[in-house]
Formats: structure tokens, sequence, C-alpha cells
């Protein structure tokens, strides 16, 4: 028979909440404040080698030139004026004409053996100068890239006057041909003038009467007179050919000289340091998303649920100074939540001792077990703290070390023990009288070790459903504390036979699939299974991976 008053009886608290809905970018920045040293490290990588490539590259600098296209006279050509003067077509073979690499060589040869780039390969100019049309005029922007100011003016400029070099040349071919044409023509004209000349003189001579003869003479004076009009305006060509410009010709002036420049182009370090940290927390952030998606160990209650389709219970939040507890059965951590009733660690208790009354066999004692996948999870200290707990508030307990091979509570709280559940299960008519003050939970606590003086190695599961039936009238809870799932076979057999039993799993250490399969291996345990309690965590571990959870312990 329970013992506690209900004004004692806690309330059942609300199970902690999953964290569904949680926002990505939220999610995102919980990922990003625990793989924070990482991420860190990664931007700092990334700043380093950013820093040696800037001490290791060579400066750049740019240099510029400007080119103007232009025709001397448009419209003596018979060509519009204004910004149509030449074609966009034309000007964009003109810029293919600076990018060939027949202007390349020319330039080469023009910088001379001491020049950076005399000796370069093939192409040598092609990632070194770039040429460009300012926006929609007749001026070409020349710009060109190079080790120091010096050599980048000089290139700069070896471009824009090679070019200039080279249009003169095609004009001046193309003055000469128009000139050779003009002298062909005015020496056509001239021997027709002759022709015509003598013409004339065999009509004044031919017989035949007067009239006819001076009408044909009339004629031919005058076809003379449109020859020697044609001769003179050829010849007028010829000559001013001889000084003058083709009209029509499309001609190129360097504009302005390129200067050396005064402060190199590149590289940027401010640009080249923040590519670098970008690229370093880049790395680093796929680095954790990998390590996230990969990582199979439960660390909130929405991975339980999710990954072993099972209740989550609550956080066991971290006891202070755990680790010193081994052999001391005065050390407080194994009363922690009886002697501080409001912290997590208690509150989680008795909503597992909530869970587990709905299963109570009327006037009977109500069977819990505590039980993990793997050694090392927290069950016993769980055990401990939940039986001093109960006791505290009035329940009549048995606390049970089922743990026959490993080193379990009996160690600890009753190290001269003669006999233990071994002994009982496997001698049923041992008289056992329980011992009170043994144990975590002082006088209102009865416990039983696993191991007496000389306890087998292995009983039986019907033996420990008899022993249990036996005691049940006698106590309200009867818990016990049973080996890891994957070590006792005994263990499996021994959690049907109870009304309930929770599963612990270690924060972030065990991973989902040691437990998942035990339970599908074993699709029985499933039926009183409460659920799953996380062990071992930090305020901190439950800060960053639970947005909607509290403090692990308060105060």
């Amino acid at each position: 028979m329970n013992t506690m008053s209900p004004r004692h009886r806690p309330e059942e608290p609300l199970p902690p909440p999953a964290d569904d809905g949680v926002p990505n970018l939220r999610r995102l920045a919980m990922i990003a404040a625990r793989h924070s040293r990482g991420l860190t490290l990664a931007g700092l990588a990334g700043l380093g080698l950013a820093s040696l490539w800037l001490a290791l590259a060579r400066p750049a600098y740019e240099a510029r030139a400007l080119v103007l296209m232009r025709r001397p006279a448009p419209l003596a050509a018979g060509l519009p004026d204004g910004p149509g003067t030449i074609p966009a077509a034309e000007l964009r073979g003109e810029l293919e004409v600076m990018r060939s690499r027949e202007l390349a060589g020319e330039v080469l040869a023009r910088l001379g053996p001491d020049h950076p780039f005399a000796e370069a390969e093939e192409d040598p100019l092609r990632d070194r100068v770039r040429v460009s049309r300012l926006e929609e005029s007749h001026i070409f922007l020349v710009e060109a890239t190079g080790p120091d100011p010096e050599s980048a003016a000089r290139l700069a400029n070896a471009v824009a006057r090679s070019y200039v070099a080279r249009r003169e040349a095609a004009a001046a071919a193309a003055a000469g041909a128009r000139r050779a044409a003009l002298g062909a023509r005015v020496a056509e004209l001239r021997a027709a003038l002759g022709a015509r000349q003598a013409e004339i003189l065999a009509a004044s001579r031919a017989p035949g009467g007067f009239d006819e003869a001076m009408m044909r003479r009339g004629e031919l004076e005058q076809l003379l007179e449109s020859d020697r009009a044609a001769y003179a305006g050829a010849l007028s060509a010829l000559r001013a050919a001889d000084h003058d410009a083709d009209p029509g010709e499309l001609r190129a002036s360097v504009l302005s000289d390129a200067a050396p420049p005064l402060e190199p182009k590149g590289p940027k370090p401010f640009m080249i340091l923040t590519l670098g940290l970008f690229l370093g927390l880049a790395c680093g952030g796929g680095l954790a998303l990998a390590r996230e998606n990969l990582d199979d160990t439960l660390r909130t209650g929405d991975e339980i649920r999710r990954r072993l389709g099972q209740p989550f219970l609550g956080y066991l939040p971290r006891l202070p100074a755990v680790r010193s507890r081994a052999g001391n059965p005065a050390h407080p951590v194994w009363r922690a939540a009886a002697a501080h009733p409001r912290c997590r660690y208690a509150e989680t208790l008795r909503f597992l001792r909530a869970r587990a009354e709905s299963r109570r066999v009327p006037g009977a004692a109500l069977t819990l077990g505590l039980c993990s996948a793997r050694p090392g999870e927290g069950k016993s200290l769980a055990a401990a703290n939940l039986a001093a707990l109960l006791a505290a508030e009035g329940g009549r307990t048995l606390l049970i070390d089922a743990d026959l091979r490993g080193e379990g509570l009996g160690d600890t709280f009753a190290p001269e023990a003669r006999l233990g559940l071994g002994d009982l299960l496997a001698a049923p008519e041992s008289a056992w009288i329980p011992r009170r003050g043994e144990g975590p939970g002082g006088e209102g606590l009865a416990f039983l070790p696993a191991r007496g003086a000389s306890a087998p190695l292995h009983v039986e599961a019907e033996a420990f459903g008899r022993f249990l039936a036996a005691r049940r009238a006698d106590y309200d809870f009867i818990l016990v504390d049973l080996p890891a799932l994957e070590e006792a076979a005994l263990t499996r057999a021994i959690l049907p036979l109870l009304d309930g039993w929770a599963a612990l799993v270690r924060w972030g250490a065990t991973p989902a699939h040691a437990l998942r399969a035990i339970l599908r291996e074993e699709p029985g345990l499933t039926r009183n299974l409460l659920g799953v309690l996380l062990t071992d965590l930090t305020a901190r571990d439950l800060r960053r991976h639970t947005p909607h959870a509290g403090p692990a312990h308060d105060g």
C-alpha cells in the first residue's frame, strides 16, 4: 500500500515539447553554435591561406591608353556625320584586330627584349591586355597589366601605337592604290584627248561639202571639251591624292598615352581576406552539416520520437562531481534528487513515476525497471536517485541490483553482503530479511544487492518473477537496476515481468541504432516500455540542442 498522502503526490508534469516547428534559420543558428569552435578554426584557416596567398602573390599594375577612331572628312566621302559616322560593325572589327595575335607580335617587337613579356609564350597578351569601346563613342580603351608601373604603361602604349601604326599603314596602302588608279585614269584620258584631236584634224581635211565638214567638226569639238573636263578632274584628283588623305578612309590616333599607375590594381587585401574567410566558413559549415547528418547519436526528444518511435520522458542532467561517486556510498550524488527535490533531475524522475503509475496493479507494488542499451548510460545512478526520492516522499521502496556480472549498486552500498539476489533465486528457501539503511535512501529504503557470498552467474527469469510476486504486497515500489541490454540476455527476459521499464540513453554518446536494433529484435519489449530518458548532459548542451527547453538544473 502506498503511504504517500495525496497532497504530497506530485502532479504529472507535461512532457518536454518536441522540437518540431523550429524555424530553419534558428536550426542553422543552433548548428552554428554547436560547431562554433570548428567554424572558428575553419575561418581562421581561410584567413591564413588568404594571408599566405597575399604574401606570395606579386602585385599587378594596370595602365590605360586611349585610341581615337575617325574619318578625315565623312561629308566629302558621302558618309553621314555624327556618332554614326563609323558603323558599329566596323568598330567591332577593329577591336578584333587590336586583340589579334598578329598585333601581339608587333607589340612584342616594339617593346624590345628588355620588357618582362618579351620572351613570353604564344599569345602572351591574352591575359594581360584588354581592349574595349567606351560606351557608344569612337574611343577605344586599352588596359594593360604588368608587374610594375613602368612595364604596364609601356605595354599599353605599345598596343595603342602598334595599332595606330597598322591603321596608318593600311591607310597609306589604300591611298597608294587610289593614286595608282587615278594615275591610270589620267593616262587613259590623256590618250583619249590625243585621239580626239587627231580625229578633229582628220575631219577638217576630209573631202566633201563645207557644211557637212563644219557640222562634223563641231560635234568632235564638243566631245573634246568633255574629254578635257574629265581629264582636268582626274588630274586634279590625282594631285589632291598626293597631298590629302582619303576622306572616307578610317584613321586612328593616340588620344591619351598611358601613364605609370601610382597604386597596384591587385591583389586587394580586403577582398582576398574576405573571400578567404567566406570560403573557410563555407567549408566549415559544410563539414558541420555533414557531421550533423551523419551523427546517429540522440540529443533531443524529437530525435527519440523520430528515430526510435518511442515516448520521450525527459532529461537527466549531469550531476556535480558525478565521476567520483564510485565506491563511495556517502557521496551526495546518490541522493541528489531527494536532497534537491525541485531540480530538473528530480522533476524528470517524478514524471517517470507518474507515467508508471498507470501500470500499477491495484493493491500491489509498482515494479519498475531501469536499463540501457550499453553500459555507462547512468541507469544505476538514476535508479538510486529514484529510489531515494520515492523513499523520501514516504513510499515503501525496494531497490534491487540485478546486475550479476558487472559492477552494480551492491559493490558500492553492500560490498560485504552475504546474501544477494542471485543467492535468493538459486535457493528460494533462503530466508532474506530486508535491511533498512542500506542503499541510497536511508531508513525508508530496502536494498537487495545482486551478489552475496557465492552468487551464481545465471538465474532463471521465472524464479525472478516468483520473487517479485512474493514481495509485491510488502512495498509500494520495487525498482530493478538491470544490466545493459547488449550484455545480458537475462535483462530481456526480466523486462516483460515488470509493470513498466524505462530506457536510459547517454546524451550525444549512444547511437540510435544501438537501442533501435534491440527493440526490433525483441518487439515484445515495447509493450511495457514507458519511454526513453536522456542522461549526462549539461545546461549548455540542453540550450544548444533544444530551443524550447530551459536550463538543465535549477540553481
